[in-house]
């Protein structure tokens, strides 16, 4: 009894062990660095979220690999990802359009005067315990040219491939 009693205790610190909090500041510039190396070195982002295409663009259904709980927190926090508006970063080297701006400029004028795309892109939604995101991103490069699409992704090998888009739109 006690020898099972000691391995019934050690299986339980170690499995206690495992779970590991993710750091989501850090993990989020390591993932944008990652998904913005692509693009550019200078990167326009618009201050947040608000009239983006985000708010048609939820996880509705479950696609066999998102559990309830989760699609309904993610959906939770894709709704108020337009209250947390994107500050300059030096660090990922984000340089900031204001909501008024973006909003009141012609879109083909304002790329043309920034002499770069825009994007407009949510806060990243880790889940499992770090190993899979979740983000919605806009390109927006005219008044009717960009992409958009709200994509999962799974790090694997310390980096960030795509295991799934939804609500991909192309203009």
């Amino acid at each position: 009894m006690r020898i099972f009693i000691i391995i019934l205790l050690t299986s339980q610190i170690s499995f206690s062990q495992t779970k590991t909090e993710i750091n989501s500041e850090k993990e989020t510039a390591l993932f944008l660095k990652q998904i913005l190396k692509k693009d550019s070195l200078n990167i326009w982002v618009k201050e947040s979220t608000k009239s983006s295409w985000l708010s048609e663009c939820y996880v509705s259904k479950n696609a066999g690999f998102l559990k309830k709980n989760e699609i309904s927190t993610i959906n939770q926090k894709l709704k108020k990802d337009c209250e947390i508006p994107w500050t300059h970063s030096s660090t990922l080297n984000l340089k900031i359009v204001k909501d008024t701006l973006f909003e009141k400029s012609d879109r083909d004028v304002l790329v043309k005067e920034l002499n770069q795309n825009i994007l407009i892109i949510s806060h990243p939604i880790f889940f499992r315990n770090g190993k899979y995101c979740i983000l919605f991103y806009q390109y927006v490069c005219g008044n009717i040219c960009g992409t958009s699409s709200l994509a999962l992704y799974e790090k694997v090998n310390e980096r960030w491939e795509i295991k799934q888009e939804y609500c991909d739109m192309i203009n």
